[in-house]
């Protein structure tokens, strides 16, 4: 009972002075109420610039990020937007249509994709049960449950039943896995637990619900290493002039067999690869002849990663 008051006493000090700063300390600080509350409740909200996000206390990556910022990596998506406007002629990118996020998480791009940067609606898929309830919950919490379809099932290259390892503690690094007999790598993953999630195609769903591809302003992509995979099944999307987002990680990719593949897609179907992240830091050649998207994987050695433009 005495730890009990004294973690209560301390929460009530660290939300006094949260109030008082803003910027870095006002994260950190927020962090620091994150970690405390965690003993006590399984969620806690946060709002920021007129949007409201709902997050596990029981994530200690993206979910504590984003309690403790208000966002995730919103600068990246408006960088990647505006360039994805240029290239393809139409500013601002997304207004007035369908922005398609696979890897939806909790809603940390679907939800800015409406309330910041004008589409009109959005496609939002996410596997993960528990992702995937917080991403509803978010939803209804902006009032935004009326112009998002939502999917709880995985993206790939064939239907059926795959095998998620679920990352305990850091709910962004949920994967498929592909190899069963691979060595345990940098993160554990060989000791994950698992569970059967439903796979499907890019093709059947854009078939079945449907996706109008011509109203679609972006497809937004983070599937921790299965992106070859996911676009193998989607030959729809890869002969359209939509623009496409994904997250470029060397290390997952090899690990799920998809590197090669993924490299194959876009030197295939693609004219030009835009490096996200040398675009912002002004380091390196941000753009590059899809044939050459090879180079990055030297780049992004280790378990580094950038996300990447793709576009016609």
């Amino acid at each position: 009972m005495k730890f009990l008051a004294e973690s209560k006493h301390h929460l009530r000090q660290v939300v006094k002075m949260a109030i008082n700063y803003r910027g870095t300390r006002d994260t950190l600080l927020r962090q620091e109420i994150f970690d405390l509350v965690r003993p006590f409740t399984p969620a806690i909200a946060r709002e920021s610039d007129g949007i409201w996000y709902y997050v596990s206390t029981h994530d200690y990556g993206l979910s504590r990020i984003v309690f403790g910022q208000g966002s995730y990596e919103q600068d990246v998506m408006a960088h990647t937007l505006r360039l994805a406007g240029e290239h393809v002629g139409r500013t601002p990118l997304l207004e007035g249509r369908i922005f398609v996020d696979i890897g939806a998480n909790i809603g940390t791009s679907t939800i800015p994709a409406l309330k910041e940067f004008g589409a009109a609606e959005a496609v939002s898929i996410e596997p993960d049960a528990e992702n995937n309830k917080f991403l509803r919950c978010n939803l209804i919490a902006n009032g935004l449950e009326d112009r998002v379809r939502t999917l709880q099932v995985a993206l790939s290259d064939t239907t059926g039943t795959g095998t998620m390892e679920w990352a305990e503690g850091s709910w962004g690094d949920h994967r498929i896995r592909m190899n069963d007999g691979l060595p345990d790598g940098t993160f554990g993953e060989s000791s994950r637990p698992t569970h059967a999630v439903s796979l499907t195609r890019f093709d059947d769903i854009a078939r079945e619900l449907p996706i109008d591809l011509s109203q679609v302003g972006i497809v937004w992509m983070d599937v921790q290493g299965h992106e070859g995979h996911v676009l193998a099944g989607a030959s729809s999307l890869l002969a359209s002039d939509v623009p496409l987002s994904i997250e470029y990680w060397p290390y997952g990719l090899k690990r799920a067999d998809g590197l090669k593949m993924l490299h194959d897609i876009i030197a295939t179907n693609y004219r030009k690869v835009v490096d996200i992240r040398a675009s912002m830091e002004g380091v390196g050649s941000a753009e590059l002849p899809a044939a050459e998207v090879a180079i990055l994987a030297e780049r992004y050695a280790g378990e580094t990663y950038t996300d990447i433009l793709l576009v016609k």
